[in-house]
């Protein structure tokens, strides 16, 4: 199987399969306020196949603007923090991009998470799967916002409010700790938006 369509595969089962069943296991866990017991492998497993995506997409940038002389190097999508380690790190792993595809360069460094990028979901996408392959979900309850309030609109439609109680409940990792569907979600819709940008300016292999 080529590796276009090793990305293309993993990609809509990330979408079509992996991520309707967490949706689903979400949406039970903040009604019962109790995690399903498969809930956490699923997202590790979602987790795993979005970041194989991202370094297949590596590689497919290595082979066109990589340096072949020598031994290959280890290859991964690049996540920085900062604009510096961010253009080290590229220029060390694909000496070429800069130069002969400068479009494709100014993209890649406008998604990364630097301070106040708004990709602050890469960052923790990072974050998530560097962690030992840990899931840990914990339940947060909150009074803080009002029914009806801005502050309730911002809270998204992944929490739930228990009307009994009037307090408004979701799941958020442990680290970073933030909700756990929410940031599912962004990394879905965010990986298939790097694959077709890439996709404009890679020969694909």
């Amino acid at each position: 199987m080529k590796r276009r369509s090793r990305i293309e595969l993993l990609l809509k089962y990330a979408e079509d399969v992996q991520h309707m069943e967490i949706f689903r296991d979400y949406e039970l866990a903040v009604e019962s306020r109790t995690v399903p017991e498969f809930l956490p492998v699923r997202i590790k497993n979602l987790c795993e196949n979005l970041r194989s995506v991202l370094d297949y997409l590596a590689q497919e940038i290595w082979e066109s603007f990589g340096k072949k002389a020598g031994r290959r190097p280890k290859i991964y999508f690049p996540i920085e923090s900062s604009r510096r380690r961010f253009e080290d790190r590229t220029d060390r792993l694909f000496p070429h991009l800069r130069k002969r595809a400068p479009e494709l360069f100014a993209f890649l460094e406008r998604i990364q998470p630097f301070p106040d990028s708004g990709e602050e979901w890469l960052a923790r996408f990072k974050h998530l799967n560097n962690r030992s392959k840990h899931f840990d979900l914990v339940l947060h309850q909150s009074r803080t916002a009002p029914v009806g309030s801005s502050a309730a609109a911002s809270l998204g439609p992944v929490v739930h409010l228990d009307q009994r109680s009037g307090e408004w409940v979701e799941f958020r990792f442990v680290e970073p700790p933030t909700n756990a569907f929410m940031l599912v979600d962004m990394a879905v819709v965010g990986v298939r938006h790097i694959q077709m940008e890439l996709a404009l300016h890679l020969p694909w292999n």
